[in-house]
């Protein structure tokens, strides 16, 4: 069995698009978490800088995650975000055991 496998994304978006990417990311957290496969999605938004978003997600395996960026609404997500510049940074993450 294979441990589960944690991503973050950071989004930074302008102010001028935060409204259009706050629905697109909802859209898209709302059909993540109905897949096979996805363990958790959460969806934060920085205090310091609102225009700052970060998603943390754990997948049962890498398969779901390959399963999840091919789907329609990882699509249709990449198609929202159409005309923003809204800039994303995503990183596969292992834990650190600091003993």
């Amino acid at each position: 069995m294979q441990d589960p496998v944690t991503l973050f994304a950071i989004i930074e978006v302008p102010d001028a698009d935060i409204k259009q990417v706050n629905v697109a990311v909802s859209e898209l957290a709302r059909q993540s978490i109905l897949e096979a496969g996805c363990l958790r999605y959460d969806v934060y938004q920085s205090r310091k800088h609102p225009v700052r978003l970060i998603i943390q997600e754990l997948w049962a395996d890498g398969a779901a995650i390959e399963r999840h960026r091919s789907s329609s609404h990882v699509r249709e997500f990449k198609t929202a975000l159409t005309g923003t510049t809204a800039q994303i940074w995503a990183s596969q993450c292992e834990t650190l055991n600091h003993r």
